[in-house]
């Protein structure tokens, strides 16, 4: 998952850094600006679908943690109770 996350995020640099090379400057500082744009393009905002797939990541990943978490109390109250129960 979090090499996932790694590549998502080096597809957003690498498309920040191609705005920024083309000067197109006013997309990385505005959503308004690249929606626009894509608008005008007649195309689907790139950035937005990479920033959508990174939410949904960082979700699941959130999501996937908790339930480690969980599993790892739920194994702590177990060893507590087992060996401090009297």
């Amino acid at each position: 998952m979090q090499d996932e996350l790694r590549s998502l995020e080096d597809n957003l640099i690498s498309l920040d850094k191609t705005d920024f090379d083309n000067g197109d400057c006013k997309r990385l500082k505005s959503r308004i600006c690249d929606l626009t744009q894509a608008k005008r393009e007649n195309v689907q905002s790139k950035r937005v679908q990479l920033l959508s797939k990174i939410k949904d990541k960082l979700e699941q990943y959130g999501t996937e943690l908790l339930v480690i978490q969980f599993s790892h109390l739920q194994l702590i109250a177990f060893y507590l109770r087992r060996h401090f129960s009297g």
